[in-house]
């Protein structure tokens, strides 16, 4: 029997067709264990070609019961010569090549994996965008208090703000909460508007990004990935052990998803607050947010002369052009290797305007012991960068998101 329509959830649904453009490698992980080389991806590093093998399909071909019997190591080279990997590839990714790349750096390689569906085809997961929309919605909704108490003719005072009184009790409390669950007053308050945790009645549910649509099964590219420290001589590589592989959708990489904006589930609460996840506002949230994130970038890396600090400024006049650009349209960096400042409200606290911002960091720095036992400001103190030429060359997950249009019939 169906419901009775005035028990059914008052719907009051905009949807929006989008397009992401990627404006450096992203990386989002499927979830699951890396791909091993030798048995799951083999490399031509000469001419730089990864082969994804379909294991199952090889070992139900050439892995024979005399073979097994004599517990044959099932290598795809002990199965298979390298004439024979395009018959059993997925798909055929181009990468680095030359010795020096992570796979030569380690007796056992692998290669980090994008999400792909059922099928094969690599996709946008709709919970990445989402985790991104989160932490920019944040940033806005914590800005605009702080904006409150200037306005007030109070500091700006970290401290100041509910929020913060929270998560400093937190701090100084005898049982504080694992890093884990350390932020969640602050989204209960941001995004319930209450004290009480309250899932039933969140701003974050009226954020509803669909999946994207799937890609061939060739359209991600294998990237080499370091983590790198900032010196007075630059950029300089941790390691040559801190390298990886990683499966990413290359720079302009187009994709189509959609948005829904649901304003029902938002009923309740404050009318700044539903208001924030109009779509204007949305897009405008993530701009500053972007805008700041590549601010603090550029003044960490201000005297270093590589390609990733001419990539930030690129991206910085871009934001400052996107609120006049004749298609709507903002900025957010998502997927893997990101860094903290990118999913916190780190940036929040380095505003040179929120006077308690640096010690309020370092407090959560060292409370938190996010420093790894080096519990000192500027943190963090490395970056992961993707290479080209074996030196860093840009950061990971930027991307552009473009309003297209609403479509025919939503409550626009």
């Amino acid at each position: 029997m169906s419901e009775p329509a005035r028990a059914r959830p008052l719907l009051a649904l905009r949807s929006y067709q989008l397009e992401l453009e990627v404006l450096s490698p992203l990386h989002v992980g499927a979830g699951g264990p890396p791909l091993v080389g030798g048995y799951d991806v083999v490399a031509d590093a000469a001419r730089g070609r990864f082969y994804l093998i379909d294991v199952e399909r090889l070992i139900a071909e050439r892995m024979t019961e005399e073979r097994i019997r004599r517990g044959e190591d099932p290598r795809v080279d002990n199965l298979i010569t390298s004439d024979e990997w395009p018959q059993y590839t997925r798909a055929v990714l181009p990468g680095p090549r030359g010795q020096d790349v992570a796979s030569q750096t380690r007796q056992h390689w692998t290669l980090l994996p994008f999400a792909r569906d059922a099928r094969g085809h690599p996709y946008l997961p709709g919970s990445s965008l989402k985790g991104a929309l989160r932490t920019a919605l944040a940033y806005a909704l914590l800005r605009e208090e702080l904006r409150s108490l200037a306005q007030q003719g109070q500091p700006q005072r970290f401290e100041g703000t509910p929020i913060g009184r929270a998560l400093l009790d937190q701090l100084g409390a005898e049982r504080r909460p694992s890093r884990e669950w350390f932020a969640r007053p602050l989204e209960t308050r941001l995004f319930q508007q209450s004290e009480q945790f309250d899932p039933n009645h969140d701003l974050l549910r009226a954020l509803r990004p669909a999946d994207s649509a799937p890609l061939p099964p060739d359209a991600t590219v294998v990237e080499q990935v370091g983590i790198y420290r900032l010196t007075g001589d630059g950029l300089q590589l941790v390691s040559r052990k801190h390298r990886w592989l990683v499966e990413a959708l290359p720079e302009g990489t187009r994709l189509q998803l959609r948005l829904d904006l649901d304003f029902g589930v938002a009923r309740g609460l404050p009318a700044q607050e539903r208001k924030v996840v109009e779509i204007e506002q949305l897009f405008r949230a993530c701009r500053e947010f972007a805008w700041r994130l590549v601010g603090v970038e550029l003044r960490r890396m201000q005297e270093t002369r590589s390609q990733v600090t001419g990539f930030y400024r690129e991206l910085a006049e871009r934001i400052r052009e996107a609120a006049r650009a004749a298609t709507p349209e903002t900025y957010l960096q998502l997927g893997w290797g990101t860094g903290w400042r990118a999913k916190t409200i780190g940036p929040l606290l380095e505003l040179s305007d929120v006077e308690d911002g640096r010690e309020v960091l370092a407090q959560l720095v060292t409370g938190l012991r996010l420093g790894r036992g080096q519990q000192k400001l500027p943190f963090p103190r490395t970056r992961r960068f993707v290479e080209r030429n074996s030196q860093a060359a840009r950061p990971l997950g930027w991307v552009c998101l473009r309003l297209l249009a609403a479509p025919a019939g939503a409550d626009a």
